[in-house]
């Protein structure tokens, strides 16, 4: 090829190049997206989903509990230990020597009666009486006035390590001479050997009070301080019921249901 044609294609290929440029000029370029308008919407509808939760099957009716009958026991009246007290002895005359011969001093007991009471005769509810012999005397008295009953609900329940049957739910209700009356419940366990030994359960059984542990008797309430002053060691309380404040012992009361 020659020199020539060379330079004529080139100089064709350059025209051609601005033809190109020339022609893109004039050609209106498109609008960006962003500049463009959303399409307007005329409905919307949404489904919504809702579960529709399982009905629950009806409650079936719970059988009726017929509770056996449980065995209240009424209040039990301690056990009464008769009061007696020492007559005082008749003073012994000094031993003194007298040229004048006297009559013989009376060397034989009286008798005093107990709670500051001086009547004579039989036993009342506020004096005592009294009796002597010999050198020496007796006297018996009323005691004070005043009484003390137990309660306690259902059976005994029996321990296995130490084979005793015991109470944990009694109740003290003490009634003191001027007709006032105190109850509390005992927080100490009263244990018997058997149930035919508990007087809760068996009615030919006398009530015995059971005192509390001896660590535990000095922190008890005046109420359980005032038994304890007026039983016996052997559980017998030294109390007179007899007096007209003092309401009569609680009627046995038969076994009675539990709703």
């Amino acid at each position: 090829m020659k020199a020539q044609d060379v330079r004529r294609l080139a100089i064709a290929f350059a025209c051609a190049v601005a033809l190109h440029e020339i022609a893109v000029a004039f050609i209106p370029r498109q609008r960006p997206l962003e500049n463009q308008e959303e399409p307007l919407i005329a409905h919307v509808t949404i489904a919504r989903i809702v579960h529709t939760p399982t009905p629950a099957p009806a409650p079936t009716p719970s059988p009726v509990r017929i509770l056996a009958p449980s065995r209240t026991t009424a209040a039990l009246r301690a056990h009464v230990e008769p009061v007696k007290h020492a007559g005082a002895k008749r003073p012994t005359p000094p031993k003194v020597a007298l040229t004048t011969p006297q009559a013989p001093i009376p060397t034989g007991g009286q008798g005093a009666g107990a709670q500051n009471g001086t009547d004579s005769g039989s036993l009342s509810d506020t004096s005592g009486s009294g009796s002597g012999t010999g050198e020496s005397g007796a006297g018996n008295g009323a005691g004070i006035c005043g009484a003390v009953d137990f309660e306690s609900t259902g059976l005994a329940k029996y321990d296995p390590q130490s084979g005793e049957y015991e109470r944990t739910n009694i109740v003290a209700t003490v009634y003191y001479a001027d007709g006032s009356s105190a109850r509390i419940p005992l927080d100490w366990i009263w244990y018997y050997k058997s149930e035919d030994s508990d007087p809760f359960a068996s009615s030919t059984v006398p009530l015995l009070f059971q005192f509390p542990p001896k660590m535990q008797r000095a922190t008890e309430p005046a109420v359980i301080q005032y038994i304890m002053a007026h039983t016996t060691a052997d559980g017998r309380t030294q109390l007179n019921d007899r007096c007209p404040d003092i309401p009569p012992p609680p009627a046995s009361a038969g076994p009675q249901p539990q709703l």
